[in-house]
């Protein structure tokens, strides 16, 4: 099962368990290898999927956000 993650019209991610939410989105394993990969693949992957330029913070507190997420 893939999390569908959504960048919401105040440019902050969301989780989108419909599937249905509008926006530019990525799919992301909710497993924890598959996020260190994504996670060393760093900016390029999140320029890529999403068209946005993170920084290194930024991508740090989403990956804790999702892990936390997806712990329940």
């Amino acid at each position: 099962m893939l999390v569908k993650l959504v960048i919401g019209a105040n440019g902050s991610f969301v989780i989108d368990n419909s599937g249905n939410m509008g926006g530019r989105s990525g799919y992301l394993c909710p497993n924890k290898n598959c996020l260190n990969a994504a996670y060393r693949k760093g900016r390029s992957y999140f320029v890529k999927v999403f068209r946005r330029d993170l920084k290194l913070p930024e991508i740090e507190e989403l990956w804790k956000w999702i892990e936390k997420v997806i712990a329940g």
